[in-house]
């Protein structure tokens, strides 16, 4: 097994690291694909134990080599150019950086045929990044268990009025110029409801929230 180390850095001068592993020398991608890169979901990283273990093993017995990544919502909490940065501080639209980035990185390794994969935030970051992107590089998009993010959905359940307490506590706080100010809260705020798909050569149908139904309309799942 051939495993190298690599990074990237981000337009705006995050480092991110990843792990790159390559299929035996002479082989074919039985898959369309010549690399698939992984995205992780929230808090997550590269080097721990992940159901991609598994997946890289197929894609690599198929031909395909396998990029798993950090976004800058990797972890909790690390220190990043401009401050703390991890899960708890990242923001969702930041993630066009870090798929930008390791697309880049990809393209100029002499990867052609690319996919993406990402899983639970990872697959929500996906949806959203190829919507507004389009990035041609990207010929399959898989977007698995993305959690459902979903405003009236949390206001609907049994902690609604405090999720409306928290949501108008947040509001505060951005219009008092602190919005990285933490703010504690006794709920601990779980999607509604998620759901596992895979499709082949089709476009999915996302049965989340209608904007995430609207992003995904620009994503193809492998």
């Amino acid at each position: 097994m051939n495993v190298d180390l690599v990074h990237v850095e981000t337009d705006d001068g995050v480092r991110l690291d990843g792990a790159l592993r390559t299929p035996a020398a002479g082989s074919e991608s039985r898959l369309g694909l010549d690399l698939l890169i992984c995205h992780h979901g929230v808090g997550g990283n590269f080097y721990n134990q992940y159901f991609f273990d598994d997946l890289g093993a197929l894609l690599l017995d198929a031909g395909c080599a396998v990029l798993r990544v950090n976004s800058r919502g990797h972890d909790q909490v690390f220190r990043g150019p401009r401050g703390k940065l991890g899960a708890v501080y990242e923001l969702l639209d930041d993630c066009r950086l870090d798929w930008r980035a390791w697309l880049a990185f990809a393209e100029s390794a002499g990867y052609r045929r690319i996919g993406l994969w990402g899983h639970s935030l990872g697959a929500v970051k996906t949806i959203y990044y190829q919507s507004l992107e389009r990035d041609q590089r990207v010929v399959r998009a898989v977007a698995s268990s993305p959690p459902r993010f979903a405003y009236a959905a949390y206001l609907a359940s049994d902690q609604g009025p405090r999720f409306k307490a928290d949501m108008d506590r947040a509001q505060q706080l951005v219009a008092a110029a602190s919005p990285r100010r933490f703010s504690t809260s006794p709920c601990r705020w779980s999607p509604p409801s998620r759901r596992r798909r895979t499709s082949t050569n089709t476009v999915p149908t996302v049965r989340t929230t209608s904007s995430l139904a609207r992003l995904s309309q620009q994503c193809r799942c492998w």
